[in-house]
């Protein structure tokens, strides 16, 4: 019964419109800022520099807050949860169904996003491929960062809050705890993702975000267990 449950609600997720343009959207992006990655620019008057491979990904890993906004407004609009529990009958089942699909969401976002960089990139970049370990950064940062923004999405009940409360973020607090707290730099997410990316073997950076995204998906139970 479980598999048939967990097969009805990913199809239902990805036979939606909104989920396809989503999708569209980060593979766009994607392609996009790969090609950008191509071109030289100059900054503050020094010589041409080009985009370097972990800000490439940890860009699109920041994208994927885009699968956690959809999914949180969704049950915001909808209550799908309401509709699964009818259905199974059992609280507990309904979150666990709930938070599975959407790990299992993520994960596949993650690695369709990442195979698809790794071609455009072997292609533009004359056959290069892109190290298993980024490939364990960039699903756990792009899964951590859609959790979060879906944890965010149904505490504040609103897309648009939770999407600004993480473009502020690092643009107003990072800076400052930066200055006052140089001590918490790494703990950032922005940070640990990029940190993650750059490494060139399993490290803290790495236990630290699966340490969160742990976390963020225990507060995401908690937020259901409250809502029910």
């Amino acid at each position: 019964m479980a598999i048939n449950i967990w097969k009805a609600l990913l199809y239902k997720k990805y036979t939606l419109k909104s989920k396809a343009y989503q999708i569209l959207f980060i593979g766009g992006a994607a392609f996009f800022i790969c090609v950008l990655s191509l071109i030289p620019f100059q900054l503050n008057g020094s010589g041409p520099v080009q985009l370097s491979l972990t800000n490439f990904l940890s860009i699109i890993v920041f994208l994927f807050i885009s699968c956690g906004l959809l999914s949180g407004q969704i049950e915001i609009n909808y209550h799908e949860s309401i509709q699964l529990g009818l259905l199974v009958g059992s609280k507990s089942k309904t979150i666990f169904y709930s938070l599975t699909v959407e790990v299992m969401d993520y994960i596949f976002q993650s690695f369709f996003i990442f195979g698809m960089i790794n071609v455009l990139y072997g292609v533009l970049y004359s056959g290069q491929e892109i190290q298993i370990l980024r490939m364990l950064s960039f699903v756990l940062g792009g899964c951590t960062f859609a959790f979060l923004a879906y944890f965010l999405t149904l505490c504040f009940e609103s897309a648009m809050i939770a999407l600004a409360i993480l473009l502020i973020f690092p643009l107003i607090i990072s800076p400052y705890l930066e200055r006052m707290f140089p001590n918490t730099v790494p703990l950032v997410i922005y940070n640990a993702i990029t940190a993650s990316i750059n490494s060139s073997q399993f490290g803290i950076s790495h236990w630290y975000l699966f340490i969160l995204l742990i976390l963020v998906i225990a507060l995401t139970y908690l937020q259901f267990r409250k809502q029910a």
